[in-house]
């Protein structure tokens, strides 16, 4: 599987032209991806060494770029909430959240995080506050964009979806369609799906 997802991206027309341009866009899909592994893994086995990981992987996320404080804690609360799902159905399963996890989370993963945003800023976390009220101008503001439609300085919800169905090679629908009809297939099968 990751060998096709890899292969699925790295021939992906959409995702190499967007590579071209000199945006945070790309290098924050690595930072997030890495910050979402680093988190499944600390997850899965809460042991110091994952725990660094994942502080370190969420340092540089954070400073790749500042939205991530949005977009991560939903992708956090998703994949928990999913794990959780996928622990009821298995009754011999440990408890998803332990001790450990509070424990790691608290001693390693919070102090390595600020530790290593602060040595990327040089400790200069004013710059931080300074990027993150930028932030909230730009949510606030954004700027004028033309999209099936006037003029406007606010997103439309389409957006993602219309650009994903029509700028997408259509062996990449294929592939998403069929996996998504076997997963929904075994989940039927297993029951989790009435």
């Amino acid at each position: 599987p990751a060998l096709c997802a890899t292969a699925i991206c790295a021939f992906s027309p959409t995702i190499l032209a967007h590579a071209g341009f000199a945006t945070t866009d790309m290098t924050y899909t690595a930072t997030f991806l890495s910050a979402s592994f680093a988190f499944v893994t600390w997850l899965a086995r809460p042991t110091w060494k994952h725990a660094l990981l994942l502080g370190i992987a969420g340092g540089f996320m954070l400073c790749d770029k500042f939205s991530s404080l949005l977009h991560f804690p939903l992708a956090v609360f998703l994949v928990t909430l999913t794990q959780a799902i996928a622990y009821d159905m298995q009754p011999d399963r440990k408890q998803l959240l332990t001790k450990l996890h509070a424990q790691t989370f608290a001693m390693i993963v919070l102090p390595v995080f600020l530790l290593s945003v602060g040595i990327i800023y040089r400790f200069n976390y004013n710059d931080i506050l300074i990027g993150l009220h930028e932030l909230r101008q730009f949510n606030d503001y954004g700027f004028a964009i033309w999209f099936f439609g006037p003029v406007t300085n606010e997103g439309v919800w389409y957006y993602f979806p219309t650009m994903l169905f029509f700028k997408a090679p259509i062996a990449f629908h294929i592939l998403w369609d069929g996996a998504l009809v076997i997963i929904l297939r075994r989940l039927w099968r297993e029951g989790a799906v009435h």
